[in-house]
């Protein structure tokens, strides 16, 4: 602390200097210090400027109280130490009040603002964001929403699930909302803000099925193909498409002028709901549709909305349609409902009653599991009745081997 020129205060121990332009009051800003042993060495620690607060009578208490730690020894004994201990406390304070802020965060505010904007940029379909959007809003926001993450427990979603049930909601609705709460959940344990255990891994699983078994006979499908025609040319090509083809609503869709191959005939269905690509032929009906159509560009929708954009929901004129017809009428389980995947499944349908493989099937359907489309395997009973006939064949018992015993 050499080069400027110090004072001596009227407190032993105490003393101070003048900054050489800045001021405080009438008086130029003063800078305080304090002089003490310390193990035996003299030291002098600076405290602060007038202007921070500092007087000489401040000083000289600071100094007393390093000396009675030093006499009692308790306490720091330095200044460094004294504030060394005040900034561990202030950043444990400010531990503790950011550990608070996160475990207040509620599941509305991070499923609005965290989780719903970083699944939507990581490239999850629009029907995907509107059915969790819709399932958040409309049965998980109710229960949990104002809740933190640390007060949701098992009983919460079982009591989303018990209210889905009592409106009449599928129990694959019910199975897709716990979904959307486990992924909440282990989002925010990768992001950090949850460290706890997932609560919808403590809630058992309702076993069902929920597979559709309904499907059109080719009188059914007529009719309502020759009323689809007759309110929306696009809703019934969108229809044939899905029949003839096998194609889910989504696929339908998505497909674009680049998707379309004339030439051999086929259609290309990218990034489809299980994230893989897959090639389909047009049946002669189709290939007559795309022909009659005016290609646009390669990434024109073939089949678009007003504006050229994607079409994003079943259009209501299928609907109507199937309500006039009274597809469903007297029918109570939802499963036996046509819908416009009633479509897809009748593809399916068709094509195993024909005497098509199952295999075959699960690959034109984009299945990645032959689970799948075992449930077509019942409309195919009488294939599986012949298997054994081979067995009545007269040459074919001549080739059965008797059993000989032999010695031990």
């Amino acid at each position: 602390m050499s080069g400027k020129k110090w004072f001596q205060s009227k407190f032993t121990g105490v003393r101070y200097r003048f900054h050489e332009t800045r001021k405080h009051g009438v008086q130029f800003d003063k800078y305080f210090t304090i002089r003490f042993q310390s193990n035996g060495k003299r030291s002098e620690e600076g405290l602060g400027w007038a202007s921070e607060g500092w007087t000489e009578r401040k000083a000289a208490l600071e100094l007393a109280s390093l000396k009675e730690a030093a006499v009692k020894g308790s306490g720091p004994v330095r200044l460094a130490e004294k504030r060394e201990i005040a900034n561990n406390k202030r950043a444990a304070v400010e531990v503790v009040k950011k550990q608070q802020e996160k475990e207040s965060v509620t599941i509305s505010h991070y499923f609005s603002n965290v989780y719903f904007p970083a699944t939507a940029e990581d490239g999850k379909s629009h029907t995907a964001l509107r059915t969790e959007n819709s399932l958040f809003e409309l049965w998980i926001n109710p229960v949990i929403g104002n809740l933190p993450f640390k007060d949701v427990a098992p009983i919460h979603i079982e009591k989303i699930r018990s209210n889905m049930t009592k409106t009449g909601r599928a129990p694959r609705s019910a199975e897709y909302m716990m979904s959307l709460v486990r992924q909440i959940f282990n989002h925010a344990m990768k992001s950090g803000q949850y460290e706890g255990k997932n609560p919808v891994h403590a809630v058992k699983k309702t076993k069902f099925d929920n597979g559709r078994l309904r499907f059109l006979s080719r009188q059914e499908a007529g009719i309502l193909f020759d009323a689809l025609k007759k309110k929306s040319q696009t809703v019934y090509e969108m229809s044939l498409i899905s029949l003839h083809c096998g194609l889910r609503f989504g696929e339908v869709t998505a497909l674009t002028w680049a998707d379309v191959d004339q030439t051999h005939g086929t259609l290309t269905l990218r990034d489809t709901k299980n994230k893989r690509s897959r090639t389909v032929f047009m049946s002669e009906a189709v290939k007559s549709v795309m022909a009659a159509k005016e290609p646009g560009a390669p990434s024109d929708y073939v089949l678009p909305a007003k504006g050229g954009k994607r079409i994003m929901t079943t259009p209501s004129t299928f609907k109507r349609v199937v309500k006039a017809l009274g597809l469903n009428d007297g029918i109570m389980d939802r499963r036996q409902h046509v819908c416009f995947h009633t479509l897809r499944h009748s593809h399916a349908s068709w094509l195993v009653q024909a005497g098509t493989d199952l295999f075959t099937v699960q690959k034109q359907l984009g299945h990645t599991s032959s689970a799948m489309t075992q449930r077509y395997s019942h409309l195919n009973e009488d294939h599986f009745k012949t298997v054994t006939k081979v067995f009545d064949k007269p040459d074919q018992l001549a080739k059965v081997l008797p059993m000989v015993k032999t010695g031990s």
